[in-house]
């Protein structure tokens, strides 16, 4: 008789605790977006600050030499003779960049 108790307890737990991990898959899987969300708005507020760095600055990056265009809370976009250069807002830190004169 105590067999049949134990079956069924361990029966009804399962459903239960497939839904909890169910719950913290879905619950990590928010926190990561949250957390790519709040490093981009991060590296934006620190790019915004960098008084070197804004619209229309002619700039040296990744070897390339271009003029800051526009960026927003994910991209940075360097015009270049060549095309168009995208750096990631979360890595514009990372980057070595040149400030280049004025013609």
């Amino acid at each position: 008789m105590n067999e049949k108790v134990i079956l069924d307890a361990i029966s009804k737990i399962e459903p239960q605790v497939f839904w909890a991990l169910l719950k913290l898959f879905g619950v990590g899987i928010i926190v990561l977006v949250l957390k790519g969300f709040i490093e981009n708005i991060a590296a934006y507020v620190q790019f915004r600050l960098d008084k070197r760095l804004g619209l229309g600055v002619k700039v040296q990056v990744r070897g390339v030499e271009g003029k800051i265009v526009d960026y927003d809370f994910s991209w940075i976009n360097i015009k270049t003779k060549d095309g168009m250069e995208i750096v990631a807002i979360k890595r514009w830190r990372m980057e070595k960049w040149m400030l280049v004169n004025g013609e």
